[in-house]
């Protein structure tokens, strides 16, 4: 794949949004003039002699657009005649000039027209049939690619619906004709026309009506059967789900093996309907097959989703056993349509109820079946985001009415009936006294999902773009899509889906009570209207979810923050064990983990024992201890009249407001991460590298770890509070490294989320862990056991490719490991991955979704690992072993390597407060359930 083109520098979008207003209201809109475009390259005016075959007319840009497209690579209404389909496929910089051609159709087509609102009543500004034609020339490109159809198939598939292609040239050209025979005898019926011929869509149909409504008085019978007659048209060619009748469509598909598919179509069965788009994709991926073909092939498939969604408005009323019927064929048409990849089609599949659906089932059956397929229904939504988030992201900048595009395409797709039937299968364990959920502010509270227990009240502060974490406050409740990996403490969180349950994120606020729930797409644009608005959040340990404004709180949830916050019940850093004149640089391998605490941080220690316990499955690597950070603080501080030390107890000790402790950390770190390293220190670290990794500084690449006295203690994780730098080489940025992440515990970040937790937050000492690079194929995160309410065992795994997978947030393939089988719960929806770069550092790649990343042999590994971990837990006496294990690992030429394991800590007060237990007090018996 081609490096994309880096456009460092964005519009001033105010300056932008005052210019798209302006061409709301001009006749010309965006466009300048227009011309003709020549073969031979050359142009003229429009009103020139009609030139050569091949030429075709078009309007031109104003220069502030044209500035736009050159500086910013931002397509406002674009054309599609005379594109080069490579330059508008724009693969370099992830197929953005498509994703904004869709998102300008949309615009135009809600908002009458957008920038466009008189300029698509401009002659000649583009011809349809020129769009039509060069549209079908990128979309035969688009399919022609062996490299992109099938990585990216519902990508292409999507924006081949939305690009001009028809195939039906004849009822086109008829519409046109009949428009402008209309109105050469009715003038007023000029702008109509005009805006059919440069911009056609289904909305003609209403104009035409209102026309005939407007004037009925003084049009003739002749008239009026001809503007009948167009409205029939417009409807045929746009509105109508039936397709290409079956003889036709065996004419076009010239491929004999194809011309079967013509024989299964039945557009009133909807098993039939499922299958076919199964077919119709494996077709589609068949590289005998032509891209014409392969174009026709993609206009039925789109055909049959629209006749699937036709057949589930008359399935509404469906029994429950349908709706668990229908919903089966929906997700089977998930895959075929591409909303789902094929192996995550055949991963799920086993754990449906294939038709007929069974008379009885256990309430556990139901609810394990019904919360599946919530999650799948969150996939199908989480491929549009994957795709199409940054553009949304960047045109909300300056057009809020962007933001409204991929809840419509999902609105538009399969995924709505099925979300449908997970309703309506969530509406039937209500009555059964299951699902009680009070979420007022949602029409379909039943589709929100608890993920961490607790309670909060706050004010709900949308983030749309899950880089603008620095808007993010400590009193918020959080809606955001996705959370970031640097995200500030908060009072809890909304997200959509599922999202990564073992990221470090994740981990803290479990690990600190902040609740967090899960909801669809569709319902984040619905709470984002409540942005502002002071709410109650309250997640019980069973998974139900109470959301409401504070004004609507009851007096039990209003007594739940009458006591103020006090220092009971935070946590006091142990220091009597501190050994801080121990300067000696120390090999993982003699460490213990007595030395957890004395030393060095729990990490060091854990991995100096686990380096032992599981030969080569560790990486070599050597600590810096607590002692030598605290000799680096005895230093003065440039430019002042105090020690680094002094000013750090100063900071704690002189009763500053929080504001202007926040202001000192950030001095201190700064100057932390600037002060020059000890010549002494340098030398040992020479020594070190040599001794442990048999070079000199310069030459290996190291990860250097922070590891301080504040992280897995008994009731605080602290996971990726500090920093961590990967895969630093020369020796400039090894030194470089030390010093910034002995600065890191300073970070505002850091320092608020310990503040939650913490009575003495000066005596945080961080040790430095340097271990040699490990360049992964994979890597993820494990934890022995469910985090699933409706799967009480099985171990956890969550995997992405590359290194630092799981850990930062990213959209994690996520497994359930039992016994028996692996049951795939999430796959992942990230496009890119971390590498190690030989250099130093790491390089982003770009990776698929059509193939699993973990393989049966690693979930066999994985298992193996379990095991062993269980038959050594004596050994690992420092651990706590009443809790489960937090195990980073990695795969290295497919063999397992291990980072890190550390206790699981959950929130006590969350899982047993009285008020959250309270929510869950219906009991949930294993009772037989009979579906009608």
């Amino acid at each position: 794949m081609l490096m994309p083109i880096l456009f460092s520098f964005e519009p001033d979008y105010s300056l932008l949004n005052q210019e798209l207003m302006l061409y709301k209201n001009d006749d010309k809109g965006p466009f300048q003039t227009v011309r003709w475009f020549l073969p031979d390259g050359t142009n003229r005016p429009a009103n020139t002699s009609s030139p050569i075959i091949g030429s075709y007319q078009r309007a031109t840009y104003k220069p502030f657009i044209i500035d736009l497209q050159t500086r910013y690579h931002l397509f406002l209404a674009p054309i599609l005649s005379g594109i080069d389909p490579v330059i508008f496929v724009d693969e370099r910089n992830d197929f953005s000039r498509i994703k904004q051609y869709q998102l300008n159709q949309f615009l135009i087509a809600i908002d009458d027209g957008w920038i466009l609102r008189k300029a698509q009543y401009m002659r000649g500004s583009y011809q349809i049939e020129d769009e039509h034609f060069f549209g079908k020339q990128i979309c035969l490109y688009l399919l022609i690619q062996p490299n992109l159809i099938e990585p990216h198939y519902f990508f292409i598939r999507q924006a081949i619906s939305d690009i001009p292609h028809q195939n039906n040239q004849l009822t086109m050209e008829s519409i046109r004709v009949l428009s402008s025979k209309i109105a050469e005898v009715n003038p007023l019926f000029m702008p109509i026309r005009t805006k059919i011929h440069n911009i056609p869509s289904p909305s003609d149909k209403n104009l035409v009506e209102s026309f005939i409504r407007q004037n009925q008085s003084s049009l003739t019978s002749g008239n009026l059967s001809d503007l009948s007659e167009l409205s029939k048209q417009i409807e045929t060619i746009y509105l109508s789900t039936d397709i290409i009748s079956t003889d036709n469509l065996k004419q076009l598909l010239k491929n004999p093996s194809l011309r079967e598919i013509a024989d299964k179509i039945n557009f009133k069965n909807f098993e039939s309907l499922s299958n076919l788009s199964i077919v119709i994709r494996k077709s589609i991926l068949d590289k005998n097959v032509s891209s014409v073909e392969k174009l026709i092939l993609i206009d039925l498939s789109l055909s049959v989703e629209n006749a699937l969604i036709k057949q589930s408005n008359i399935k509404r009323q469906l029994s429950t056993r349908g709706i668990f019927e229908s919903a089966y064929y929906l997700v089977q048409a998930m895959a075929g349509c591409g909303y789902i990849e094929m192996w995550e089609w055949e991963a799920i599949r086993k754990e449906l109820v294939a038709p007929p659906i069974p008379e009885k089932m256990n309430l556990d059956d139901y609810i394990r079946l019904t919360g599946t397929y919530r999650r799948i229904l969150d996939w199908g939504s989480q491929m549009y985001s994957v795709y199409y988030q940054n553009e949304v992201n960047q045109y909300s900048k300056f057009e809020p009415l962007s933001q409204k595009f991929i809840d419509h395409k999902i609105r538009s797709s399969i995924l709505f009936p099925l979300g449908r039937s997970v309703i309506k299968m969530n509406q039937f364990l209500a009555k059964q006294n299951i699902s009680n959920n009070t979420i007022p502010l949602l029409k379909n509270g039943s589709l929100v999902f608890g993920l961490n227990p607790g309670f909060a009240s706050g004010t709900l502060k949308t983030i749309t773009n899950s880089n603008d974490s620095q808007q993010i406050g400590s009193k918020d409740i959080l809606l955001i899509r996705q959370p970031p990996e640097d995200m500030p403490p908060v009072r809890g969180i909304i997200s959509v889906s599922d999202g990564n349950a073992v990221s470090h994120v994740q981990l803290l606020a479990k690990n600190l009570g902040i609740p967090n729930a899960s909801i669809t797409e569709e319902q984040f644009y619905e709470l984002s209207h409540h942005t502002g608005e002071s709410v109650f959040l309250a997640v019980s340990p069973g998974g139900r979810v109470i959301l409401k404004l504070t004004v609507y709180m009851t007096t039990t949830e209003n007594a739940l923050f009458v006591q103020q916050p006090s220092k009971q019940g935070k946590l006091t850093i142990p220091i009597n064990r501190l050994n801080l004149r121990n300067l000696k640089l120390a090999s993982l391998k003699e460490l213990s983990l007595n030395d957890a605490g004395r030393i060095c941080g729990p990490k060091a220690a854990n991995l100096g024992n686990l380096s032992n316990l599981f030969p080569g499955r560790v990486s070599p690597g050597f600590i810096i201890p607590f002692g030598v950070f605290r000799n680096q603080l005895g230093k003065m501080l440039p430019g002042e009249n105090i020690s680094f030390w002094n000013y750090l107890g100063e900071t704690f000790q002189s009763g500053f407001s929080e504001e202007t402790i926040l202001k000192r950390l950030n001095y201190l770190q700064a100057a932390i991460q600037k002060e020059e390293l000890a010549e002494a220190l340098k030398i040992k670290l020479e020594e070190m590298f040599i001794q442990e990794f048999d070079s000199p500084v310069g030459a290996t690449g190291v990860f250097i770890r922070s590891d301080t006295n504040v992280e897995d203690l008994k009731d605080f994780t602290g996971a990726g509070l500090n920093l961590t730098i990967p895969n630093a080489v020369t020796r400039d940025s090894i030194f470089s490294a030390i010093q910034n992440v002995w600065g890191s515990p300073y970070s505002q970040r850091s320092y608020r989320w310990r503040q939650l937790v913490l009575n003495n937050p000066q005596h945080v000492y961080p040790s430095i862990l340097i271990m040699k690079s490990v360049s992964s194929e994979k890597s993820g995160v494990l934890i022995t056991e469910t985090l699933y309410k409706d799967y009480p065992d099985g171990i956890t795994v969550a995997v992405n490719r590359g290194i630092g997978g799981a850990v930062a947030g990213q959209s994690a393939e996520t497994w359930l490991v039992l016994p028996d089988r692996a049951i795939l719960m999430a796959p992942s929806r990230q496009r890119n991955y971390y590498s190690l770069k030989p250099p130093g550092g790491l390089q982003r790649k770009p990776t698929v979704l059509n193939e699993p990343i973990i393989t049966s042999s690693d979930i066999t590994q994985l298992r193996q690992f379990v095991s062993e971990i269980e038959s050594k837990k004596k050994q690992l006496s420092g651990l706590q072993l009443q809790a489960p294990f937090d195990i980073e690992f990695g795969f290295e030429n497919q063999n397992l390597r291990l980072f890190q394991i550390r206790s699981f800590v959950k929130n006590k007060k969350a899982l047993t407060h009285p008020f959250l237990i309270n929510i869950d007090a219906i009991p949930i018996m294993n009772k037989p359930l009979t579906i009608k």
